[in-house]
């Protein structure tokens, strides 16, 4: 796996995927519990045309934290008093690197 490999699944199941549950369960009349409850009824309380701004609000949520953790990794992001560099390996030491955080904000 390669970086635009890596980002591009991280788009797959954590936006895509991940929104789609949160619509399923805003919508669904079951009960979820963990937290999602409150989740679905504020969905529920707004007016038609506000649900699909908290949906993208909620989509835009998802990218900014991805974005976040992106630039910590790739070092584009620095945390205060920590100086070292983050390595992101998958199977057998292929490493992911690059500019994390570009490539996932420039297909955003």
């Amino acid at each position: 796996m390669n970086d635009k490999e890596f980002i591009n699944i991280l788009r797959r199941y954590i936006i895509d995927e991940n929104l789609a549950y949160y619509i399923s369960i805003m919508k669904s009349d079951e009960h979820i519990g963990g937290g999602l409850d409150d989740f679905t009824l504020l969905y529920r309380s707004l007016p038609l045309e506000m649900r699909e701004v908290f949906i993208r609000t909620v989509k835009r949520v998802e990218i900014d934290t991805i974005s976040n953790i992106l630039g910590i990794l790739d070092g584009s992001s620095p945390i205060a008093d920590y100086r070292g560099e983050f390595s992101l390996h998958y199977d057998e030491g292929q490493n992911i690197t690059g500019d994390l955080q570009d490539f996932f904000l420039s297909d955003d």
